[in-house]
């Protein structure tokens, strides 16, 4: 009792301490919208949204030097619709003030942080649990990312909130070998909200999609009670089903929650169908994927390299098309520089050098590279205990793959931070142990990492 106490104290002095470095950062700097071109166009939507319920930018920035890409003033699909629809709930209930936001997104970077030490509860002991719980909390990145009008912040908090409801579908799925609608239903959620906030969920997603269908298979063949793994325990009309088809067993409860997220995301493609006739999920990959993929291509990104085609001409469906087409073409005609361009983009990704200038730039740097340390350890000790932190990794992998088909940008990884943050633990874990080995202690040969049953 007085372990779980003790726990329980320094958890609220972590998140404390979490919101405490956010708010200050928030007061530090003018209530003002960052002038970065992505903020100001979430920034129009939300507030077309609030005005006259209509998804539409409105953003021209001709002012500003906004590049004529940019320049639509139309119903758009370019920016998917998950962090405007916030914006607009925020503007809608609390004005438009600036600070107002950052003040939630820092309250939504705290949550996150006690969900990180959620996840890491069922992967390990409370104390390294901990351990998660402030690196989360302390991350520049997470710290930087609140005060801005960018995706990270929530897609930080989706991702870390899929890994929780993952795990807790494992741990249920072992202790109670029945599928629970509670976390079915969170799950379909987080991943709805997700793909509709940034690209790369789809992929992450789709790398959940597999692990469960994995996880139904290895428990159907491994089960107590035929068929215990595939029974939904608010599904009797699921159990006679696969009771009659058992080779298709593996694949009903994958299936339900693939189904679910398909509902849930359905309204946003209709609303693309009515709008152009195609069910489309977003205009930007082609756009993107031109940039990373051009006679020009560094790797980065490079809004001059594209090609300007006037809207007048082509709405912003035709313009994706197009640029996909030139993008897929230029790689058929040089698959050796893709593949290295493909490749670079992926190590911009995990680049440790920051792009901001002064201290910033220092902090930034030994935050990335004391964290990488870490993690890397934990990513080749967590290969020993492959089944408990298989998720992790393939959260890890489909997370990064996607980026080598755009353009490589360190804020795209911020999201990511939780996944290399529980690698960075299990690391931890690691280095204590082999240091207990070194001097003897009989603490080594506890296992690594055992988890407590109680989080």
């Amino acid at each position: 009792m007085k372990r779980y106490t003790r726990t329980n104290v320094v958890l609220l002095s972590v998140l404390a301490l979490s919101l405490l470095l956010r708010l200050c950062y928030i007061f530090s700097e003018p209530n003002e919208f960052p002038v970065l071109r992505d903020g100001h166009h979430y920034v129009s939507i939300a507030e077309n949204l609030r005005a006259n319920h209509s998804y539409e930018d409105s953003y021209a920035g001709t002012d500003r030097g906004l590049h004529p890409l940019f320049s639509d003033i139309s119903p758009t699909a370019f920016w998917l619709p998950g962090y405007p629809f916030f914006l607009s709930f925020v503007f809608t209930v609390f004005g438009t003030s600036p600070r107002t936001v950052y003040v939630l997104q820092a309250l939504m970077s705290v949550v996150a942080v006690f969900i990180c030490f959620r996840s890491a509860g069922l992967l390990f002991k409370s104390r390294s649990a901990l351990t998660a719980a402030a690196l989360m909390g302390i991350s520049p990145y997470q710290i930087f990312y609140t005060r801005q009008i960018l995706t990270e912040g929530l897609s930080s908090l989706v991702l870390v909130s899929t890994v929780y409801v993952t795990l807790k579908i494992a741990r249920s799925l072992r202790e109670r070998e029945h599928w629970p609608l509670g976390l079915t239903l969170a799950l379909a959620l987080v991943l709805s909200v997700g793909v509709l906030t940034r690209e790369v969920f789809a992929s992450v997603a789709l790398g959940t999609f597999l692990w469960v269908a994995l996880l139904c298979a290895n428990k159907s063949r491994t089960g107590k009670k035929r068929g215990s793994a595939l029974e939904p325990d608010f599904s009797p009309s699921i159990k006679r089903a696969g009771n009659r088809f058992s080779a298709l067993k593996p694949l009903l409860y994958p299936s339900f929650l693939f189904l679910l997220v398909v509902l849930l995301v359905s309204p946003w493609f209709v609303r693309n169908y009515r709008i152009w006739g195609k069910a489309i999920y977003e205009t930007k990959m082609g756009l993107n994927m031109y940039m990373g993929f051009n006679d020009r291509a560094t790797g980065s990104i490079d809004i001059e390299s594209v090609p300007y085609l006037d809207p007048k001409k082509y709405d912003e469906v035709t313009r994706d098309e197009i640029y996909k087409a030139w993008a897929l073409g230029w790689m058929a005609k040089h698959p050796v520089r893709s593949s290295t361009l493909f490749l670079k983009k992926l190590l911009l990704l995990y680049n440790p050098v920051p792009t901001s200038p002064g201290s910033t730039k220092l902090i930034g740097l030994v935050w990335w590279l004391f964290l990488l340390s870490l993690a890397g350890v934990g990513i080749v000790f967590g290969l020993r205990n492959m089944e408990r932190f298989q998720y992790l990794y393939i959260v890890l992998i489909f997370y990064t793959l996607p980026h080598g088909l755009a353009f490589g940008a360190i804020r795209f990884r911020v999201p990511l931070e939780v996944i290399l943050i529980l690698f960075a633990t299990l690391g931890v874990d690691a280095i204590t142990r082999i240091r207990n080995l070194a001097g003897g202690s009989s603490k080594s040969l506890a296992p690594i990492a055992q988890p407590r049953r109680g989080l």
